[in-house]
């Protein structure tokens, strides 16, 4: 028989400012970063590190789906097979679409609350040729970063 125990949050999630903008609102961020600022607030009762998460590459459905449920959502730990932690994660105060208008996000990044900008590029964000690992020149994003390197759309990863 599996054992499931609950953990709440143990502050006021309206109560906390956004210190933290966040770009990749990927799973990796949520069952991560997210993970560790959430235990780092319950430990505080609360404070001004909430996070603003951004999706820039996708599309809106995800900021729209975690808005919906006021930045609000669960993760499952797994101690052991036999033994599982749900975890309400409530460090994302907010979310953000900045796939066509960056302002919001510019916004954002310049604001005097903002302390943290973090990033998380996964293996789509590389660009790379899965056969032989070499960037992909003929990707339009990548064609757009050469033709203009002043308004990439990808982030710059150093794979050295």
């Amino acid at each position: 028989m599996i054992s499931i125990k609950t953990t709440n949050t143990l502050y006021a999630p309206e109560m906390v400012d956004v210190g933290i903008v966040h770009i990749g609102l990927g799973a990796f961020h949520r069952a991560h970063q997210a993970v560790y600022i959430e235990k780092n607030l319950n430990r505080n009762q609360g404070g001004n590190w909430g996070i603003c998460a951004v999706n820039i590459r996708s599309n809106s459905q995800l900021v729209d789906e975690l808005k919906a449920n006021g930045c609000r959502y669960h993760i499952a730990e797994y101690q052991d097979s036999q033994n599982v932690e749900l975890r309400e994660i409530n460090a994302i105060r907010d979310a953000l679409f900045a796939g066509t208008d960056k302002e919001p996000l510019f916004e954002k990044l310049v604001s005097p609350k903002t302390k943290i900008v973090t990033l998380t590029v996964t293996e789509k964000g590389y660009y790379l040729a899965p056969a032989d690992k070499t960037l992909r020149q003929d990707d339009p994003s990548i064609q757009h970063d050469i033709q203009n390197p002043t308004t990439p759309k990808t982030a710059p990863v150093d794979l050295g």
